[in-house]
């Protein structure tokens, strides 16, 4: 198994980033990485995901809600093709620091006969992603 993870503190309640981080349907206005979600953030809500690569290539995916846990945590588990060929949990856990502050943590968990291949290379590819989002949610959080 590979972890990889990006973080960010945004000084905001956990409820301001949790609502945002649930608000698929404005992920067009401010989400750079996730272009769109369609799917509720329900445990076992099945989602459809539009990521948008650094070359502007969109890539879709139908990954599962594992957790919703409200203002704290949202997963959700994907495979490709085949269950234990290359497949992966994304997580997003808002983390309280003080009353007004929270650390965003963006993780993702790959798991597969192909991650020692491929697993680096697809961080690579999604970690300016990742973070872009990180600051986009931290811009919105902190300004509406």
């Amino acid at each position: 198994m590979e972890e990889f993870k990006t973080e960010i503190e945004i000084n905001a309640k956990p409820e301001r980033v949790w609502e945002i981080l649930i608000d698929f349907e404005r992920y067009p206005i401010w989400n750079p990485f996730i272009r769109q979600i369609r799917g509720r953030a329900e445990t076992g809500s099945q989602l459809e995901i539009f990521l948008e690569s650094p070359e502007g290539k969109i890539i879709k995916f139908m990954p599962r809600v594992t957790i919703s846990n409200p203002n704290n945590e949202l997963r959700w588990f994907w495979k490709f093709f085949v269950p234990r060929l290359f497949e992966g949990e994304h997580i997003f856990t808002i983390r309280t620091l003080d009353k007004e502050n929270v650390l965003f943590i963006q993780k993702e968990l790959l798991n597969g006969i192909l991650v020692p291949l491929f697993g680096k290379m697809f961080f690579a590819k999604t970690k300016s992603g990742f973070e872009e989002m990180n600051i986009a949610l931290k811009e919105r959080a902190e300004t509406s």
